[in-house]
């Protein structure tokens, strides 16, 4: 069963707005990435591993169609028009991507290299298709049987719960289908006139299904910007404070999320100053607990003067119908006009039952597990970066420059 992407487009908003802000302001940096599984588990054997490296391989053929520069062109305001050029003429180089299998523990290893502003689109995706090929040929005790009715059972409850939510969906998929089937069903489902509820389905991180349904692209910024400038800023301890000042030069109107978590909120918080909290329109908390974040983003704003109201808090960490609703109604009571917002990622478009290898039937209870997987940046120009996020078992890079960030920002290596 052969597996490859159907569009350039068929990737993360972010990820083609950091490669415009690449373009601009780093273009000759060199990056590499790693791939990580956090789950040992799942394993590869060769073919399955061999149809991973074809479907990689596949990358050579994509590029931008007449329709989809049109639609960039006419619905992306924020992409100029010299970066729809580039876009126009890019071609992804395969061979910047390194894949290899450990045939006794089954994992596979991959490493992307090259120059940031030709390899950063291969992250989402390249996750995607390792997802996509995992379910298609290891593991298939599982149904796609009535997708599109649970996805539009999860939007009449978020929808009649007041919770505003994106499909946040593409890099863990179960497989490009998955995708397309709840989006559809979202956007059928919000177009129906049958809901009942002030909430809201805003759109997709996918920049291809939001061409093709008609709803708005969604996106704000990824880790990697914040790390990168860490490096190539010179300055690990407000790496914060530079990545927000120079997102700001990138993109003085559009894009006005800004993420909390890199190296954890608190440090994230020391370098939210006045300016920056009035420059941006928002935060988004991507790990931790979302209660807590709540909490230090209200008292931050309160102690620098700003009204909450009109700020919005995006939530995009593990999230479920239950975890919106419950954070929902917390800040619908709490947040004195600030809103929440929510963009779903894997609850959405990896959520299966198993069900009998020998009788197809649903095994009553059970949940095909969804893979924990990760791409993240792991050089710049040379030198390490890291992630520490507010989960200690998130923390990425090379353990002695995971150690020496710490260090950094004042706190305490893990053991």
């Amino acid at each position: 069963m052969s597996v490859a992407l159907v569009s350039i487009l068929d990737n993360d908003l972010y990820k083609f707005g950091m490669q415009q802000a690449v373009l601009k302001l780093y273009p000759n940096a060199h990056v590499v990435y790693r791939f990580k599984n956090r789950d040992p588990s799942m394993r590869f054997d060769r073919p399955g591993f061999e149809q991973l490296v074809a479907s990689i391989k596949g990358f050579a053929n994509l590029r931008l169609t007449l329709d989809e520069k049109a639609y960039l062109t006419n619905k992306c305001p924020y992409f100029e028009p010299e970066y729809i050029e580039y876009l126009d003429r890019f071609r992804f180089d395969p061979d910047a991507v390194s894949c290899q299998l450990d045939d006794t523990t089954g994992q596979v290893q991959i490493e992307i290299s090259g120059k940031w502003s030709e390899v950063i689109l291969f992250e989402v995706p390249v996750l995607a298709l390792v997802s996509e090929v995992y379910f298609a040929h290891m593991d298939r005790n599982w149904t796609s049987k009535g997708q599109f009715e649970r996805a539009y059972e999860k939007l009449q409850l978020l929808v009649g719960n007041g919770c505003v939510f994106s499909d946040f969906g593409t890099r863990r998929r179960r497989s490009f289908k998955t995708q397309d089937t709840v989006v559809r069903a979202l956007v059928e489902g919000s177009q129906s006139g049958q809901l009942q509820g002030s909430g809201q389905f805003t759109g997709t991180s996918n920049v291809y299904l939001a061409m093709k349904y008609g709803v708005p692209p969604i996106g704000t910024v990824a880790h990697e910007w914040t790390m990168a400038v860490s490096v190539l800023e010179r300055d690990l301890l407000h790496a914060n404070r530079n990545a927000l000042r120079k997102w700001l030069e990138a993109y003085p109107r559009h894009f006005k999320t800004a993420l909390t978590d890199t190296f954890g909120t608190q440090v994230f918080f020391e370098d939210f100053d006045a300016a920056l909290a009035n420059g941006f329109d928002g935060l988004r908390q991507d790990s931790g607990d979302p209660k807590v974040f709540f909490d230090l983003a209200m008292n931050h704003y309160r102690k620098l003067g700003i009204s909450p109201a009109g700020k919005a808090l995006v939530f995009s960490d593990s999230l479920n119908t239950a975890k919106c609703i419950e954070l929902a109604r917390l800040i619908r009571e709490n947040g004195e006009g600030i809103k929440a917002l929510f963009g779903i990622g894997t609850f959405l478009t990896n959520d299966f039952d198993r069900v009998d290898q020998a009788t197809g039937k649903r095994l009553e209870g059970q949940k095909s597990k969804a893979v924990n997987i990760v791409i993240k940046l792991y050089q710049v120009d040379g030198e390490y970066v890291v992630k520490l996020s507010d989960d200690v078992g998130k923390y990425q890079g090379d353990p002695e420059a995971v150690k020496k960030a710490l260090a950094t920002f004042g706190r305490q290596a893990a053991n």
